[in-house]
């Protein structure tokens, strides 16, 4: 009948008016107060209270604080099965407690540790980047990167090359066949001092290791003449970042001394951040002031 429609109406109104925090406020204190009665309850047992009121178990826990050895004495000469199961219960609250403290501490540091990883830009780590190894970096992805339509750059910084693009079955051999984007490359000068010390440092003949250069920078010239849109530069000094970058995505290793080969150094990879703070741009900017700096000092791919 429409009075009752009209009636259900004015109390859906009445309760809105009410809000909803209010609402919950009181469904909030309904529960406290049954968990109340219930914790009340509990104690009065284990505490052999009459009664059941706080005041009754304050005085209980007063009567106990001052006489703790008597209670206990009078306890397990009352019902010591009984008395030996509540002592149980509460030490495994108690350990319980102290395993969670330490498990939200430890969740805390896990949870800014995560934080600073994402700010960061940190995509992942492998222990290597050799291929024959399963637990080495992902050249597939790379590649996949590489290859992505959207990307139209892709910047390599390292030694001599040729285990990365320039051999045959290397890494990238194909891939650079394949991308049509702008490509520049740095690698050490082959004419430079510095690299008979790096060529001694993993234990190759200078002469072998100028002769890996050049067989990069032929195929850089050969993939030029494909028309693909690439610069070539050499660098003197010792190498030490080993850097591959595409528009967003920065695979970063490190030339280590003492006789390392870099494939067996950690891969970090390093994804483009939105406030563009993390460590692919800084590794960008890397690359173009090595890049710069190496101006004048042009590969012959002409």
């Amino acid at each position: 009948m429409w009075w009752g429609r009209k009636a259900a109406s004015w109390l859906a109104q009445e309760a809105w008016g009410i809000g909803i925090k209010e609402i919950l406020k009181w469904i909030v204190l309904a529960i406290v107060a049954v968990a109340s009665t219930s914790i009340l309850t509990a104690i009065s047992n284990v505490l052999q209270v009459p009664g059941g009121s706080w005041t009754a178990v304050w005085d209980k826990t007063l009567e106990a604080l001052r006489a703790p050895y008597q209670y206990v004495v009078q306890s397990l000469l009352n019902d010591p099965v009984y008395y030996f199961t509540v002592l149980a219960l509460v030490s495994f609250n108690l350990i319980l407690a102290v395993l969670l403290r330490r498990a939200y501490t430890h969740l805390r540091i896990s949870t800014a540790k995560q934080v600073l990883a994402e700010e960061a830009g940190l995509g992942g780590r492998w222990p290597h980047a050799k291929l024959a190894e399963p637990d080495g970096a992902p050249w597939d992805k790379l590649r996949e990167e590489i290859l992505r339509a959207d990307n139209h750059h892709l910047d390599i910084l390292g030694a001599n090359g040729v285990d990365t693009f320039g051999g045959t079955g290397s890494p990238l051999f194909e891939t650079l066949r394949e991308y049509r984007g702008n490509l520049r490359v740095i690698l050490i000068d082959p004419d430079s001092r510095e690299l008979e010390g790096r060529a001694g440092a993993v234990a190759t003949d200078p002469r072998e290791y100028k002769a890996n250069i050049r067989t990069s920078e032929r195929r850089l010239k050969e993939l030029r003449k494909q028309h693909h849109a690439i610069e070539g530069r050499f660098y003197t000094g010792q190498p030490n970042w080993k850097l591959i970058i595409t528009d967003k995505t920065a695979w970063i290793q490190y030339y280590a001394p003492g006789g390392h080969h870099v494939d067996e150094t950690p891969v970090w990879r390093f994804d483009s951040t939105q406030n563009g703070d993390g460590l692919f741009h800084l590794f960008r900017m890397e690359f173009e002031r090595i890049f710069r700096r190496c101006e004048g000092n042009d590969m012959n791919l002409r």
